[in-house]
């Protein structure tokens, strides 16, 4: 064979210098003498891994008189070899799918299931015991062809075989009788058997671009080899303990420029969907990395971006998510592929992956726009210029969208942009306009009833003004996305849902009164059920609460107060319905029915929410000062709208947010306001609860002033108004900021005090207390404190001791000259332990 075609097995080029040569109009049947003529490294095999020789023009006369039943047999799933009484499946034995694929190629038979031979021929090759492993993903194998006597392969024993070794090989129907003949040189029937297979692969894939059958069958011959070295290769690296992944080794090799062409989108598209509905949530990431290795293995297509979309989608990679949009034409985007994009935006502000600067955004968005028209780019360019946020590009997409005519049947895009908003509340303006051109435009259902109406010709909308107030003004064309909507836009066929709702709030949570009109918008123009989402209500309930609308916040009340009773009475029934199918099966296992009752009734109360305590306070303060006795029946009788069951309700939401505070201000605000409205109630005997929420409504002072001060003259109602977590809060709190007076004093009444015999203290309030005696001024406290404190909790109470805590008591022994004692801290640690 001519020298100049010799390359090595795992180069990038199958071709004599990197160029394929002048295709020539020459017969199907002379391509076979042509192959006989050209040494070609193997597309997907290198040298020294390949099973022994078998000439494939042996048997041609045999294997032609047999294809058309191979080929019947294929296409409905039954296998020759598997009807050892039929004198076909005899022959067939002494056959090759290589004799019947190079025959096939000389008849001029259809591509597509000459490919689907070869596939299966190799398969049930690999499926041999002495199958070596593939060099698909290995990059080692390098050697050339006049080294593969010199370098034998690894699967080959110096011993010759036995028969245990050659008994399993000719099982595979890639073998035949006379294969038993050639075992006497095994090397040189090696090199013989893999020059056919190099030439089949090659054959294979240059006849692929005959048909789109043709080039899919390529397509997973390729793949199908992948994907049985990564289970062969996940089997070996198991057993030999290598820490390396399936993931790791999957689709390892880089493809040549001349095979990637060739390589069907479909099948690399439908590969990648199944890897995503594969895809288990604990090993999503190594998954999807699999699927990023499947799909840049080929040129990317308007599907092949589609799926790249998805991907970056889930992992929140914003650049890569443009980068493959751009990839798309702009007349080709989808609802899916919009949506796609702009959600991984979403998730990489909700992860802080934030770009570090307005110019890391331009470089991401200019590297995105690369291979786009000029006049096209400069547009973009203006329009992503340095005032672009992160937070606003978005729009811009949605805006391009609605210009190609962009299909939209669900809010999902419109949800993920307004809760990117949200992010940024001062960014609230930019939602007012994304709703008034997408979900509240006049081109958005038909022909709204609420925000938009027609009089004299005249099409009046929600309008945002610049000072936050909502207007139904007359509809202009000065807002930034309006001009893109025609009256036959497909806007029509979107309905918002709960989630917009719920978006819609956050986003304009700076401006209650804007928000309550455009929740309120939504709701009465696409009667959205509301109380069916529990977080869409509650955040509707606390916009009504700040914007003062009591007559609003007590109907929706009232309506979820509704649905709750019909998920307690559904719930009921269901468990009624429940004990009968039980009483009726008597030889039924009585812990199986113990389980499916305690099973529903826990899923019950799973789904039984209670309103958050600031929204609770919010909405107490809302019906005081409206005087509302149905708004005060509803939030302190019933129960169920709220996690405090206790009578003294309106003092457990406080508990709450005390113990939810981030700083000891936060914290000493809510206490002052418990006390208000408890100096009140105390001064009026019972009040009733109207004034009960009368009084947690009044306004607070301008600068809330402490009465009572920590430490030594902590006032005892302070201890009785506040539970133990509040407490225990607070003393984490007052640690943390350096107050350890206020700490100790707190910390130490919950120790001792009779009534609070059920708190436990935690490893957490010990280290921030000793941490805040280390660190104290001086005078600060003494030694003393700190080791009694130490000795009581670590010995008496059997605290897990920690380090902090005690390099902080050992620290203060040794600052205030107590060497002595600080040795005894050593051998009490010795003998006990950290964190024991």
């Amino acid at each position: 064979m001519p020298s100049r075609h010799m390359v090595d097995s795992d180069g990038l080029e199958i071709f004599s210098d990197g160029r394929p040569p002048t295709p020539l109009p020459t017969r199907r049947d002379t391509e076979l003498t042509n192959l006989q003529r050209i040494d070609i490294p193997s597309l997907f095999f290198s040298r020294g891994d390949l099973l022994p020789s078998f000439d494939p023009f042996t048997d041609l006369s045999v294997s032609r008189k047999y294809f058309c039943r191979w080929e019947k047999n294929s296409s409905t799933g039954e296998r020759a070899s598997a009807r050892p009484s039929d004198s076909a499946s005899e022959t067939y034995k002494q056959t090759s799918g290589l004799s019947l694929f190079f025959h096939g190629i000389a008849a001029g038979e259809d591509m597509s299931t000459l490919i689907h031979i070869l596939t299966q021929t190799l398969q049930r090759a690999g499926q041999t015991v002495n199958w070596p492993t593939s060099p698909l993903l290995d990059r080692a194998c390098t050697e050339k062809k006049e080294n593969a006597d010199a370098n034998p392969a690894k699967f080959l024993d110096s011993a010759p075989p036995n028969e245990d070794t050659v008994a399993p090989q000719s099982k595979s129907p890639f073998f035949n009788a006379s294969l038993s003949v050639s075992s006497a040189s095994p090397m040189s029937a090696l090199i013989s058997q893999r020059e056919w297979i190099k030439q089949a692969s090659r054959a294979a894939a240059l006849f692929s671009v005959e048909s789109p059958a043709a080039s899919d069958a390529v397509s997973l011959l390729y793949y199908s080899s992948c994907h049985t070295e990564r289970l062969r290769l996940k089997g070996a690296m198991k057993g030999a303990g290598n820490g390396r992944t399936a993931s790791d080794l999957f689709f390892f090799r880089p493809l040549n420029k001349v095979l990637r062409p060739l390589l069907s989108d479909r099948v690399a598209v439908a590969l990648a969907r199944q890897l995503f509905r594969d895809s288990h949530p604990s090993a999503k990431h190594g998954r999807l990395e699999e699927v990023e290795r499947v799909l840049g293995q080929i040129d990317p297509t308007p599907a092949v971006c589609a799926v790249l979309i998805d991907l970056y989608s889930r992992t929140g990679r914003w650049e890569g998510a443009l980068r493959s949009l751009r990839g798309i034409p702009q007349s080709l985007w989808t609802e899916f592929d919009v949506t796609g994009v702009i959600r991984s935006f979403y998730r990489a502000a909700r992860r802080n992956e934030l770009p570090s600067s307005s110019t890391t955004l331009l470089e991401g968005l200019h590297s995105s726009l690369s291979g786009r028209a000029e006049g096209e780019e400069e547009r973009e360019g203006k329009e992503a210029g340095p005032e672009t946020d992160f937070f606003t590009y978005p729009l811009l997409l949605m805006k391009q969208a609605m210009e190609g005519k962009v299909s939209w049947s669900t809010p999902s895009a419109i949800n993920d942009a307004l809760g990117l908003l949200s992010l940024r509340p001062h960014l609230w303006r930019q939602a007012c306009a994304l709703l008034d051109a997408t979900v509240l435009s006049p081109h958005c259902a038909g022909e709204p009833p609420v925000c938009e109406r027609g009089e004299d010709g005249r099409a009046e909308a929600l309008h945002c003004e610049s000072d936050g107030s909502v207007e139904e003004a007359e509809e202009v064309e000065g807002t930034s996305l309006n001009h893109a909507l025609v009256r036959e836009s497909s806007l029509r066929h979107m309905r918002p849902n709960p989630v917009t709702v719920y978006q819609t709030c956050q986003a304009l949570s700076q401006a209650p009164e804007v928000a309550f009109s455009y929740a309120t918008a939504l709701l009465d123009r696409f009667e959205i059920p509301l109380t069916r989402d529990f977080g869409a209500t509650e955040q509707y309930l606390c916009c009504c609460a700040h914007a003062g609308r009591w007559q609003e916040a007590l109907r929706v009340m009232k309506e979820h107060q509704l649905q709750l009773e019909k998920e307690r009475n559904r719930h009921h029934a269901m468990g009624r319905r429940g004990m009968a199918r039980e009483a009726s099966s008597a030889g039924g296992n009585t812990a199986d029915r113990t389980r499916s009752s305690g099973d529903k009734s826990s899923n019950f109360h799973e789904r039984f929410a209670h309103y958050r305590p600031d929204v609770y306070l919010a909405l107490v303060k809302l019906f005081g000062e409206s005087r509302c006795s149905d708004g005060v029946n509803s939030l302190v009788q019933q129960r169920s709208l709220s996690k405090f069951y206790n009578p003294q309700t309106l003092s457990r939401a406080f508990n709450a947010l005390i113990q939810s505070s981030k700083t000891i201000d936060e914290a000493m605000r809510h206490y002052d306001e418990l006390k208000r409205v408890s100096r009140r109630r105390s001064g009026k005997g019972a009040p009733a609860k109207a004034n009960t929420i009368s009084a947690a409504s009044a306004e607070p002072q301008q600068q809330p002033v402490r009465s009572e001060a920590f430490g030594a003259s902590t006032n005892h109602e302070m201890f009785e108004m506040l539970e133990n977590e509040s407490l225990h809060q607070l003393t984490i709190l007052n640690a943390m900021e350096g107050r350890w007076q206020e700490a100790v004093t707190i910390f130490q009444h919950l120790l001792h005090d009779p009534r609070r015999k059920l708190y436990v203290p935690t490893t957490e309030v010990h280290d921030c207390i000793q941490y805040a005696l280390a660190q104290a001024p001086a005078p600060g406290a003494s030694w003393q404190l700190s080791v009694a404190l130490f000795y009581e909790l670590c010995e008496e109470r059997q605290l897990p001791t920690s380090p902090l805590a005690f390099q902080s008591a050992v620290r203060k022994c040794f600052s205030q000259d107590a060497g002595e004692v600080a040795q005894k801290l050593f051998k009490f640690m010795i003998r006990k332990g950290v964190r024991r």
